[in-house]
């Protein structure tokens, strides 16, 4: 019975450890390379290669900012626009994500802005004729 110099496992027989491809014990205690010189025909032993994660992108983080300009221009509008001046600039500078809310705070802030200047003024001239 020939074992395996490396794992132990039995050879059943055979010159090369069919499990780890390393040197072989046989029953005289004597051991041999698996990719001997003597013997021409034999296949040389390659190790498999190591198994590795693969590596995925990270995802973007939204803009704190940009956020908060969304959801600020619809009850501050003048904090929409200024927070998402603000984001807008530093998603630029970082590569970052959550330009389209950014550009959404402006657009609401600035539009709530300009409707509470239309209500404000119509609410002064129909106050100031009484």
């Amino acid at each position: 019975m020939a074992l395996c110099s490396n794992c132990g496992n039995d050879l059943f027989g055979g010159k090369v450890c069919y499990k780890c491809g390393g040197q072989v014990a046989n029953n005289e205690g004597a051991t041999q390379s698996p990719a001997s010189p003597t013997n021409p025909f034999q296949q040389p032993q390659f190790q498999q290669p190591q198994f590795q994660q693969p590596q995925f992108p990270t995802a973007k983080k939204t803009n704190g900012l940009a956020i908060a300009s969304l959801v600020c221009s619809f009850f501050c509008g003048i904090l929409g626009v200024v927070f998402g001046i603000i984001a807008i600039n530093q998603i630029n500078k970082t590569n970052g994500d959550g330009k389209g809310l950014a550009i959404a705070g402006i657009c609401i802030g600035a539009a709530s802005m300009v409707l509470g200047w239309i209500i404000w003024g119509s609410l002064f001239v129909a106050g100031s004729e009484y």
